[in-house]
C-alpha cells in the first residue's frame, strides 16, 4: 500500500512539472521563431524605451512630461477631440509666487475650430532676439498696445483703476516641457540662465529645449482690473475701425494746422478735393480750381503717442486679426449664430456684447466633470448649447469663442493654468487640477482681453482673493463669489473621493492543511491561472514584437517596396473596421470613399489623408516612378494616424484585445 501511494505521488509530480514547463517552452520556441535572421546583433529600441519609461516612472511617477503644453496632457479630454468624462490629475507641476490670486498663465492658444477640436494650420516658430537672459521689448507688443490705448483715451500711462504693474515668479516642479507659462500683457521675462526663446503665430512663448524640475523665471506684467468701471468704460470705446478713425483724426489735425499756417501768411489756400483729407495734399499753386476755406485753430482731441506709420501698421495688424479670429466652419448650425445675435442685439459695443455672452454661459449651463461623450456626428459647441447643456471649461470657452465669432468679434481659445484657492507664504502650489481653458477677445486699440465664461470660475477671474479690505468684503457678498466657494467645495469633494482608503484585511479562512484533496484542487487552479496568464503574456509579447518587426521592415525597405508593404498593412487595419475594397473598385475610388468615412485629413489637422496614400500606392504598384523617402515617411505617419483613429473607434479594451491578443493590427 505504501509503495502504491509513493508511485502515484511520483507520477503526479512529473505531470505537474510538465504542465508548468510546457507554456514556457512554447513561449521560448515561438519567440525564437519570430526573430529575424540577421548577422547583426539583435536590438529592440522599443524595449529600451519602455524600460527607460518604467525606471523614470518609479523614480518620479507624478511628472508631467510633454513637448508643448496642451489640455489633454494634463488629463482633460481625449486625444484629438474635445469633451468627454475626465478625471482630475493631482500632479504638482509648478510653484508660483504672485502678488495676485487671479493670475492666469497661458501656454496654448488655437485659432481654428473644426467642429470637434481647436487647432493651428501653421506651427511656425519665430526666434526672439537674444539679450542675455532678459526678454522685454520683443514680447510686450500686446502690453504696449494696451498702454498706448489707455494713454490715447485718458492722457495717462498709469491708472490704478484700470491696471496695476505686477510681478510673478514661476518654478517648475514635476513638469518637463518647452512651454513658457505667462499671463497676458507681459512686459518682460527674466531667466536665471541663458535661454533661447521662440514665439508662435498665437504669441505663445517656448524655449529651444525641454525645461524640467528646478527651472525658474520671473516676469513683470500689467494686472488688469477687469471689474472696475473705468476699465469697462475704456473698452466700450473700442470698435472695428478704431485705428482708422484715429489715423483720420491725426491727418485732419495735420491738415488744419498746415492750412492755418498758409492762411496766416495771407496766401490763398488750394486743396485737391479728390484726395482730401486722406492724402494730406495741401498746395498753394494757382493752377488748380480751388475753394477758399476759413480755418479756425484746431484742438487735437486725442493725446498723440503714435506716429502715422505706427498707426498704419496697427491698422494692418487689426485687419489680420479680424480675418483670422472671426473664422467659423461653414457647417456650424444656424441656431448657434442666432443665439449669439439674440443675446447681444440690445448692445452697441463689443465689450457689452462679450459680457452678455459670458454671463449667459456662466449662469445657464451646469459645470460637471462627467458630461458624457459628444456624438461623433455632432458639432461640439452646438451640442453643448442646445442638448448637453453641461460640461467643464473647454465646453464654455469653445462656445463663447464661436458665438463671438458669429457676431464678428475676434476671439480665441486659450489653455493654461489658474492659481489654486490658497497660497502658503505667497506661493501657490499649482497642480494639474488647476489646468483650465478660457477666452481672449480682441478690442481694437487695446489688444487682447481675457474673459471667463465657465460657471464657478467667474469670480476667480474678476475678484482677487488676496485683497482683504472691508469694502472688498462688502462687494464680494453680492458678486457671485459664493459660486466660486461652491466650486472649491466641489474640488475638495473630488479630492476626498479620490483618496478613499479601503480595508484590504482578509477574513480569517480556516483551511484544513490535512486535506490533500483541497490542496490538490488549489494547485490545479493555480496552474490553470498560471497557464492562462502565461499564454496571455506570451501572446501580448509575440504580437507586440510582430508589430514592431512589421514597422521596422517598412522603415528598412527601399521606398517603393516600403509603400507596398505599408499599404497592405493599412488594408489589414481597415479590415478590422469592416472596411475593404468593393468588387471592381480602383485604389483611388477606395481612397476617396475611406477618406470621406474616416476624415483622416481633419483628424491629423491637414497633415495626411487617404487619397494621397492611395496615390502613393498606385505610383509604387503600377508605374516606373522611383518614390522617395518622403512618400515612405508619409505612409508611416498615416499608419500612426490610422491606429489612433482605430483606438478611438474600437475603445480601449477591444483595441487591446484585437491588437495584442488576436494580433490583427
Amino acid at each position: 500500500m505504501k509503495r502504491s501511494l509513493q508511485s502515484s505521488y511520483d507520477i503526479g509530480n512529473k505531470l505537474l512539472y510538465l504542465i508548468c514547463i510546457l507554456p514556457i517552452c512554447l513561449f521560448v520556441i515561438a519567440f525564437s521563431l519570430s526573430l529575424p535572421i540577421n548577422d547583426k546583433r539583435i536590438e529592440f529600441p522599443w524595449l529600451d524605451s519602455k524600460l527607460d519609461f518604467a525606471i523614470s516612472y518609479f523614480v518620479d511617477n507624478e511628472r508631467s512630461d510633454f513637448e508643448y503644453f496642451s489640455f489633454k496632457a494634463t488629463g482633460f479630454g481625449k486625444k484629438g477631440r474635445l469633451g468627454g468624462n475626465i478625471k482630475l490629475s493631482k500632479t504638482h507641476v509648478m510653484n508660483v509666487k504672485s502678488e495676485s490670486s487671479k493670475l492666469y498663465l497661458k501656454a496654448s492658444s488655437k485659432a481654428f475650430y473644426n467642429g470637434y477640436s481647436w487647432y493651428d494650420n501653421d506651427n511656425q516658430l519665430t526666434q526672439l532676439g537674444v539679450s542675455n537672459n532678459n526678454y522685454s521689448m520683443q514680447i510686450n507688443q500686446d502690453a504696449e498696445e494696451f498702454i498706448n490705448g489707455i494713454y490715447i483715451e485718458t492722457g495717462m500711462n498709469q491708472n490704478d483703476k484700470i491696471f496695476k504693474p505686477s510681478k510673478a515668479e514661476i518654478e517648475f516642479v514635476n513638469l518637463k516641457t518647452k512651454s513658457i507659462f505667462a499671463p497676458l500683457k507681459v512686459n518682460n521675462i527674466n531667466f536665471r540662465n541663458f535661454q533661447t526663446l521662440f514665439v508662435d503665430n498665437e504669441q505663445i512663448i517656448s524655449s529651444s529645449g525641454k525645461q524640467q524640475k528646478g527651472f525658474s523665471y520671473s516676469l513683470e506684467y500689467n494686472n488688469l482690473i477687469l471689474n472696475s468701471d473705468e476699465f469697462k468704460n475704456i473698452l466700450r470705446r473700442s470698435e472695428k475701425g478704431y485705428y482708422r478713425k484715429l489715423l483720420n483724426s491725426y491727418i485732419k489735425d495735420d491738415l488744419a494746422n498746415s492750412a492755418l499756417e498758409i492762411l496766416k501768411q495771407n496766401k490763398p489756400l488750394y486743396i485737391d478735393m479728390e484726395s482730401f483729407p486722406i492724402d494730406n495734399k495741401i498746395v498753394s499753386e494757382s493752377n488748380l480750381v480751388t475753394n477758399r476755406i476759413d480755418w479756425e485753430p484746431v484742438n487735437i482731441s486725442k493725446k498723440r503717442i503714435l506716429e502715422t506709420k505706427e498707426l498704419s501698421d496697427l491698422i494692418i495688424k487689426a485687419d489680420e486679426i479680424y480675418k483670422r479670429y472671426t473664422q467659423i466652419p461653414y457647417f456650424i448650425p444656424q441656431r448657434v449664430s442666432q443665439l449669439a445675435h439674440d443675446l447681444t442685439k440690445d448692445f452697441d459695443n463689443n465689450y457689452d456684447k462679450a459680457k452678455a455672452i459670458e454671463t449667459y454661459l456662466s449662469s445657464t449651463y451646469k459645470y460637471t466633470l462627467s458630461p458624457g461623450n459628444i456624438p461623433r456626428d455632432r458639432d461640439f459647441v452646438d451640442y453643448f448649447l442646445f442638448e448637453g447643456k453641461k460640461g467643464y471649461c473647454t465646453y464654455y470657452a469653445s462656445a463663447m469663442a464661436i458665438m463671438l465669432r458669429c457676431i464678428g468679434i475676434p476671439a480665441r481659445y486659450v489653455e493654461g493654468y489658474v492659481m489654486p484657492p490658497l497660497a502658503t507664504n505667497g506661493v501657490y502650489k499649482v497642480t494639474n487640477e488647476q489646468a483650465h481653458a478660457w477666452v481672449e477677445v480682441y478690442f481694437e486699440g487695446f489688444g487682447w482681453i481675457p474673459f471667463e465664461p465657465t460657471a464657478s470660475y467667474v469670480s476667480r477671474m474678476y475678484y482677487d482673493t488676496t485683497i482683504t479690505s472691508q469694502s472688498y468684503d462688502d462687494t464680494m457678498r453680492n458678486s457671485g463669489y459664493s459660486s466660486y466657494l461652491e466650486y472649491l467645495e466641489m474640488m475638495e469633494r473630488n479630492k476626498n473621493n479620490s483618496n478613499i482608503s479601503y480595508d484590504n484585511s482578509e477574513s480569517n479562512t480556516v483551511v484544513d492543511n490535512t486535506t490533500n484533496n483541497v490542496l490538490f484542487v488549489l494547485i490545479i487552479i493555480a496552474i490553470v491561472i498560471g497557464i492562462i496568464l502565461l499564454t496571455f503574456i506570451s501572446l501580448v509579447s509575440l504580437n507586440t514584437i510582430k508589430s514592431y518587426l512589421k514597422i521596422r521592415r517598412i522603415k528598412k525597405a527601399e521606398p517603393n517596396t516600403a509603400v507596398l508593404l505599408a499599404y497592405n498593412y493599412i488594408l489589414k487595419i481597415l479590415k478590422t473596421q469592416n472596411i475593404s475594397y468593393y468588387p471592381g473598385e480602383t485604389p483611388n475610388q477606395f481612397g476617396l470613399r475611406v477618406e470621406k468615412r474616416l476624415d483622416f485629413k481633419g483628424y491629423s489637422y491637414n497633415k495626411t489623408d487617404f487619397i494621397k496614400i492611395s496615390s502613393h500606392y498606385v505610383a509604387a504598384r503600377y508605374s516606373k516612378t522611383l518614390l522617395t523617402i518622403h512618400e515612405q515617411e508619409a505612409m508611416l505617419e498615416f499608419i500612426s494616424t490610422l491606429l489612433s483613429i482605430t483606438y478611438e473607434r474600437m475603445g480601449k479594451l477591444k483595441y487591446i484585445i484585437t491588437r495584442y491578443v488576436l494580433g490583427k493590427l
